[in-house]
Formats: structure tokens, C-alpha cells, sequence
């Protein structure tokens, strides 16, 4: 049987690698393949490396094994599917990294985590990411499990070593939530402007945090809209908001000592946020979250500078609430911290044993 794998990573790039697994790998490759030299490329050694043309393309031909070449081409989409093409019109089918990988791999792990774990690590996006990963591959886990050890505990956080935490974040209109979103990722990602609305749709980018993957989102501005589009952006930012890791509460001074309703200039009423975004809970200095009780939440109190220290002493008295001023870039790092120490309480030992799922 004859297989062939795209080695390199799929899009487009510089050069592309394509293996070929056969039992006879040069006859296949021969057919389309003229190297320079004039020799058949059943002469050269494993190790050799081939310079030659495939439909009047440069490429390398390398020889890994009697049983294995490698074909280095052109990193486009053309040349690639062209390439494939010619492979498999000899009979040769395409497999995946994934299933190339579960039966290279499947001697040395033996259990379905240990798979897994290896099978991750081609995207661990971080070191300690990879690092976890490497351990669960080794054996980190079914060790855990014969010694003992409650694994259950690590159960969220082994989730969030091939997804990224959701820290999405919700308030008002024009409390500043966008100016703070690119300052968390230390470019303009989002528009921002003095009136309120600007940001209407969804924005969501991934940045790393300590080690662990987050992706940030931006939303629309909490409030009674009359606007269509206004009103759909409210829908989406509430279908985030039930799906976050950790929602970041963004508040300006204005809003501190006053019930959790807001005017709705357009109609000159007021209305509770709270009815937008599910039940209301009871988190510090007597003032309302709008949030479902089972959320974590950070009150973040932006634009710092405008607060008295009295007024700032109050609101950051809540162990879940904290100032910053995006403008002034004050209170960011603890901000960050506060972040990751909130989704991740505490760091994983070496050698612990998590459940991939």
C-alpha cells in the first residue's frame, strides 16, 4: 500500500513537504521525477538529497529510507495539489498528520490519554502549554491513577491545554471596554471613538497570558437599543457572555453609588442591564452584578484617574474588583495577574496527571 503526507503544515509558504511511504517509493516518484544528474533515483542512499524537476519545476528528492522519500517543492497551493495530483494518479492515497502520527506513536503510548497528549503538542502554543502535554504523553496520568491521586481536580484546566480560556468583556456603552482590549493586547485591534456604539459587532483575538492561551473578546455595549444592528451586536455580546471562562465586568466612576439600571436616552427611561444578561448576584461594596451567579467575574473600575481615593479605596475593597486607567496605562499588570489567578488559582506540580478529553 502507498500513502503519501503533507509533512509541512497546510497554506501557503515558502517550500512544502511531501512524504511518500511505499515499498518501492523511488518507482513511483521516478515516473514524473528527473533529476539533474541523468541517474535513477534508485541509486541514491538514504540521506542522499536529489536536485531535480517535476513538470519543469525545481525540487528535491531525499531518500530518508528504502521505504520513505521526501519531495521538497514549491510552498504554493498550486504546486502542492499539483504534486498530489501526480501521486495520486499512480495508485498512492493522501492520509493526515493526525492518522500518520496515531500509528507512528502507537507502540511507544499505549494508552488513549498518552495519544492524545502527543497528538496535541503539534499545537501546544506555549512551553508550559507543551511542557503539561509532554508529561500527560509520558505517562503522567495513568501514573497519577495508580497511585491514587484525585485527577478530577485538574479536570478544567486539562481543557484549556487545547482550547484557550474565553475572558470576555461586558458593560456599558462607552465605559472604555475597547481602548482596555487593545492595551491587554498591545495593538489597535478595535476602533475606538468618544461616542457610544462604536463597537457593535464581536472582537475576539488570542494572546498568551503566564504561559496559558486566552482569547480576548469585545463586545457591544450593554443597553437598550433601538438601532437593529445596535440590538443584534446587545444578542451576540449575551451569546459570549454565557460561554466565557471569566467576564470582565468593565465599569467607569460615574456608575459608582448607583443602582445597576442605566438611561436609555432614546426613550428617557430606565432599564435593568441585568434583565440583558441573565440573574443578578450580590459581589462586594453592595453593588449588583448582572451576571449568572455561576460566572467569575472581575470588576474592573476603569478610567482610575477620575476616581477620588476615596471613591477608589471603596471600589477596589472587593477581592473581585480592582482600577485602571487604559488611557494612563495604570493597574494593567495587576490586571493580567488578576486575569490568570482567577482562571488558573493554582499552578499544576511537575509530573501531575491530567484527563485529555
Amino acid at each position: 500500500m502507498s500513502e503519501f503526507l503533507l509533512t509541512t503544515p497546510p497554506g501557503k509558504g515558502a517550500i512544502a513537504v511531501v512524504t511518500l511511504f511505499s515499498e518501492n517509493p523511488a518507482r513511483i516518484i521516478g515516473e514524473f521525477f528527473t533529476p539533474r544528474s541523468g541517474k535513477a533515483l534508485d541509486v541514491y542512499p538514504p540521506g542522499s538529497i536529489v536536485y531535480g524537476t517535476i513538470a519543469e519545476e525545481d525540487v528535491l528528492v531525499c531518500p530518508i529510507r528504502q521505504s520513505e522519500m521526501e519531495i521538497h517543492c514549491h510552498g504554493s497551493l498550486a504546486a502542492v495539489e499539483r504534486l498530489k495530483e501526480f501521486l495520486r494518479a499512480r495508485g498512492t492515497s493522501e492520509i493526515t498528520q493526525e492518522e500518520w502520527l496515531t500509528r507512528s506513536v502507537g507502540e511507544r503510548f499505549q494508552t488513549e490519554n498518552q495519544r492524545r497528549a502527543f497528538l496535541a503538542l503539534s499545537e501546544a502554543p506555549t512551553a508550559k502549554i507543551a511542557s503539561i502535554l509532554w508529561e500527560q504523553a509520558e505517562g503522567a496520568y495513568e501514573r497519577a491513577l495508580e497511585t491514587g491521586q484525585n485527577t478530577e481536580i485538574w479536570d478544567t484546566l486539562a481543557l484549556h491545554l487545547t482550547r484557550p480560556w474565553k475572558v470576555v468583556m461586558a458593560g456599558r456603552p462607552n465605559v472604555g471596554k475597547s481602548s482596555l482590549f487593545n492595551r491587554i493586547l498591545g495593538f489597535p485591534r478595535a476602533i475606538i471613538y468618544e461616542k457610544a456604539g462604536t463597537t457593535r459587532d464581536i472582537l475576539r483575538e488570542k494572546t498568551v497570558l503566564d504561559g496559558w492561551m486566552v482569547e480576548l473578546v469585545d463586545t457591544a455595549g450593554l443597553h437598550l437599543a433601538e438601532d437593529k444592528i445596535e440590538r443584534e451586536g446587545i444578542r451576540r455580546a449575551q451569546a459570549e457572555i454565557a460561554q466565557a471562562d471569566l467576564i470582565l465586568w468593565i465599569r467607569e466612576p460615574a456608575e459608582y453609588g448607583v443602582s445597576e439600571k442605566t438611561e436609555c436616552k432614546t426613550e428617557s427611561k430606565m432599564i435593568d442591564v441585568s434583565e440583558m444578561v441573565g440573574i443578578s448576584v450580590t459581589v462586594g461594596i453592595s453593588e449588583t452584578s448582572p451576571f449568572p451567579a455561576e460566572k467569575k467575574v472581575l470588576t474592573v473600575w476603569n478610567k482610575a484617574d477620575l476616581l477620588t481615593e476615596e471613591t477608589r479605596t471603596a471600589v477596589t475593597s472587593d477581592e473581585n474588583a480592582l482600577a485602571v486607567s487604559a488611557l494612563h496605562e495604570t493597574g494593567l499588570d495587576t490586571l493580567l495577574n488578576r486575569i490568570i489567578r482567577t482562571l488558573v488559582p493554582v499552578e499544576p506540580p511537575p509530573g501531575t496527571g491530567m484527563k485529555l478529553t
